[in-house]
C-alpha cells in the first residue's frame, strides 16, 4: 500500500490513497493523518523489545491525538512535473524541540517532501544543518553531508 501521488506511479494509475478519495468511496474527508509515538531513552536502551508505534488514519484525523483547528494546504505540483508526485508543501520555518529553525526562502518559497518512510532530510545544506543542529545532530567528518544523533 502506497502514499505516493499519481506522478510517481510507474504504472500510470492512480494510487491506493487517490483511488479510495474517488467519489464514491465513502469517505467523507479525503485525507489521512499519522500519530507517531515517541519512544523514551529506557525504550531506546532496550533494542530487542518491541515499542509502541502509532497510529495510521485514512479518511480524516483522530481527534484524540491533537487539539485545535486543522489547516488544509494545497499540494502545489513541482514546476517540472505534470501531476503531482511527492507531498511537499512551502515553508519558511521549522520547529524542533520548540527552536524555531528559520528556512531561507530568498528567491521564492521553499519546498519540503514530507515522507513518514524516509530517514533523510533533503535540503539545501544551510537548512539541513540548522535543522540537525536543533534536533541535536552533529555532522559526520567524512565528507557526505550525513548527521548523528549521539547522546553523551
Amino acid at each position: 500500500m502506497g502514499l505516493a501521488l499519481y506522478g510517481l506511479s510507474e504504472i500510470h494509475y492512480l494510487t491506493f490513497f487517490q483511488d479510495l478519495t474517488v467519489d464514491g468511496h465513502g469517505f467523507e474527508l479525503s485525507g489521512f493523518s499519522f500519530w507517531i509515538q515517541r519512544i523514551t531513552d529506557a525504550q531506546a536502551q532496550e533494542p530487542n523489545k518491541p515499542v509502541p508505534g502509532g497510529v495510521f488514519t485514512i479518511g480524516g484525523a483522530n481527534s484524540s491525538f491533537f487539539t485545535g483547528d486543522i489547516e488544509f494546504l494545497e499540494v502545489p505540483t513541482i514546476p517540472e512535473q505534470r501531476a503531482p508526485s511527492y507531498w511537499v508543501l512551502n515553508i519558511a520555518h521549522i520547529l524542533v524541540n520548540g527552536q524555531d529553525v528559520p528556512i531561507n526562502t530568498t528567491g521564492g518559497a521553499s519546498l519540503a517532501a514530507f515522507d513518514t518512510a524516509s530517514t533523510l532530510i533533503a535540503a539545501p545544506s544551510d537548512a539541513t544543518a540548522a535543522i540537525w543542529k536543533a534536533a541535536g545532530g552533529i555532522p559526520l567528518n567524512d565528507g557526505s553531508g550525513l548527521y548523528q544523533i549521539r547522546k553523551l
